[in-house]
């Protein structure tokens, strides 16, 4: 299902049932036990079919023993496969467990929660180095459940929120998990969450002589999975707003909008500013520097000098059906936060970390301690990438020298300048490589990969004129439009323009139809298609004939193009070998195809090339060729 079809889809559920959430949570727990059903039939299938043979089997014991192995051998092997598809495992989340003994006063808040909202308890409290919290459930059995509950607290959450305002956001958690939303509910919200791992692993490409059910299993999904997705959708917005009416309740609205603008604020800063800026000490060290998060903490404590344009950010995303969290400005509103109050200039002096924090509230002496092992597990994950980070930073200094050497003797070399911004990216960050950009761009204004990376560094800070930058690239190559539409789909949500991401998805829709009938084109050659000339470069040409000169077996070629109607920058070059008779006059297959391996292997040209011999199913189209002006490029 597109984008586009995806978000009529829900916007009718909300628009009729979804107004009536109770109606709602109905129909959505329908549709899952259909799912269930739609996935257990195939089980069934098996089963009926091993039946089939197993009964009469053992009916007719001695006269059909073979029934009955041929029966369990499909019983087996079918409902291997059967399971093996639908067994999705889940990692459960890593992070610092935190024990009620060294948390007392943590545990308490949390008893007070689960009391006050009859919620389901948490197996386990996890510390983790995102500035964020989370409920995770893992479930033991797949798409079937039983859940484990986790509950994530981000290192940078608890030390630069005030008690108060984690209080807030532990209650929007244990909301989702409370019985105000229902069993039903919470047995939706977990369901969606397993299944949609499931679908995703299902439209994976499949493995050449995999035994498995999932074509038949896809043929239900595609029907299932976009009307479940939409009604659960709308059910987990909702319920997202639920929570946080019940966060506000619970504590205050003041407290729950300041801990909401204080997520989105320090989520944009961390993003943009702190972790780009810390990984650049790889390019000096071959580790990370000690303290990362009392670092972490030093830099928040400094960024809302510079931070109108975070809190902007934030209070102008709005709201899209990439995520069903809506965005700032509709929950507060949602919470009852006075209008008036509501906007950047009227939280920009209370974003500053208080103190003191919620960790020396809740935790205590446990601080250290803590952040020391959250630290740890922090260096380990991520010593891989910055080591590969270090390794790279000595050849790119001594490469970006040697090219600095030759853009100081060319000045108007473009390939020697996009080589230089390449390293500079690299070794400094985008930002440092603009002005290497808009050199480049000077002299060569088509240039697609200057455009693309000048047009995506300023739609990231926020200026609207890096669109046309993306659009310029996009007019060079087509194909950059999946990656520039991450550029894009950002930046207009971030600056609130809903009717250019309907846009947007809309032209994301048509690239991929295109794209799906231009892999259709380049795969099938037909006498029907029409043949065109190849309009080689003299170079090109000169290049091909010495690779054709140099086989002893070749007598002649002919090249021509495929006039493509899809993408037709993407050339489809047509070969034509002749390949030598051999002494004997007898047909020589294979003489042949080993010639059309060769050749595939060994030509270079500026597209696609299909190679093939004038015999069997190519007769047809290798005469067509031959009339195609100047096709005859090669003859001993």
């Amino acid at each position: 299902m597109s984008h586009e079809e995806f978000d009529k889809l829900v916007q009718a559920v909300e628009g009729g049932i979804g107004r009536d959430h109770e109606a709602l949570r109905r129909r959505v727990a329908w549709l899952a036990l259909a799912g269930f059903a739609g996935l257990l039939s195939s089980l069934a299938i098996v089963v009926f079919v091993a039946m089939a043979f197993i009964i009469p089997g053992i009916i007719w014991f001695k006269d059909a023993f073979m029934l009955v192995i041929i029966g369990s051998f499909v019983l087996v092997l079918g409902g291997w496969a059967v399971i093996r598809v639908l067994w999705v495992r889940v990692p459960p989340p890593e992070g610092r467990p935190v024990s009620r003994a060294e948390a007392l006063a943590l545990f308490a808040l949390l008893d007070q929660l689960r009391a006050a909202l009859r919620s389901a308890p948490f197996h386990l409290v996890l510390v983790v180095p995102e500035c964020n919290a989370a409920v995770v459930q893992s479930p033991r059995l797949g798409v079937f459940g039983w859940h484990k509950n986790y509950l994530l607290l981000g290192l940078p959450l608890l030390e630069n929120f005030s008690k108060d305002e984690l209080h807030a956001v532990l209650a929007h958690e244990f909301a989702h998990l409370s019985r105000q939303h229902g069993r039903s509910s919470q047995w939706i919200y977990r369901l969606r969450r397993s299944w949609e791992l499931l679908f995703q692993r299902l439209s994976r490409p499949r493995v050449q002589g995999e035994i498995s059910l999932r074509p038949l299993i896809r043929k239900f999904i595609d029907w299932f999975w976009p009307r479940f997705n939409a009604h659960a959708f709308v059910l987990s917005r909702a319920q997202e707003y639920q929570a946080d009416a019940v966060s506000a309740e619970l504590t205050s609205p003041t407290n729950a909008a300041q801990a909401l603008t204080r997520v989105a604020f320090y989520g944009r800063a961390l993003d943009q500013k702190f972790w780009p800026d810390f990984w650049q000490h790889t390019k000096e060290n071959s580790s990370a520097p000690e303290g990362v998060f009392l670092r972490l903490n030093q830099a928040l404590e400094t960024l809302p000098d510079q931070g109108m344009k975070w809190l902007e950010q934030a209070f102008h995303t709005t709201t899209t059906n990439a995520d069903t969290h809506p965005c700032l400005s509709d929950r507060l509103r949602a919470i009852g936060y006075p209008p008036d109050q509501t906007g950047p200039d009227n939280f920009l002096n209370h974003i500053r970390p208080p103190r003191p924090s919620a960790a020396e509230v809740l935790l205590g002496d446990a601080v250290p301690n803590i952040r020391a092992e959250v630290e740890k597990a922090w260096r380990k994950n991520t010593a891989e990438a910055w080591s590969q980070q270090h390794n790279k930073a000595g050849p790119l200094h001594d490469r970006l020298g040697k090219i600095e050497q030759i853009t100081a003797a060319k000045t108007g070399d473009t390939d020697a300048l996009w080589d230089q911004a390449r390293v500079v990216m690299e070794l400094q960050g985008k930002e440092a490589s603009a002005p290497l950009l808009e050199q480049i761009l000077v002299l060569d204004p088509k240039h697609v990969q200057a455009n693309f990376h000048l047009g995506s560094l300023l739609l990231k800070s926020g200026q609207p004129r890096g669109e046309q930058f993306i659009e310029k690239a996009l007019g060079e190559n087509e194909e950059l439009l999946p990656e520039a539409a991450d550029q894009l789909h950002a930046f207009f949500r971030q600056s609130g323009q809903s009717g250019r991401i309907r846009e947007l998805y809309a032209r994301l829709d048509r690239h991929e139809k295109t794209m799906v009938e231009s892999r259709r084109e380049r795969s099938q050659l037909t006498s029907s298609d029409t043949l065109i000339p190849h309009e080689l470069s003299a170079g090109e040409l000169k290049a091909l004939l010495e690779t054709l000169a140099a086989d002893p077996d070749l007598v002649a070629a002919h090249l021509g193009r495929k006039n493509l109607l899809h993408l037709a920058h993407q050339r489809l070059f047509l070969l034509c070998i002749h390949v030598r008779p051999a002494w004997h006059r007898l047909p020589g297959g294979d003489r042949e195809q080993t010639a059309v391996n060769r050749m595939f292997k060994a030509i270079r040209l500026p597209g696609r090339v299909m190679v093939f011999a004038p015999t069997g199913s190519y007769r047809a189209i290798a005469r067509k060729l031959r009339q195609v002006p100047g096709a005859e490029v090669f003859k001993k």
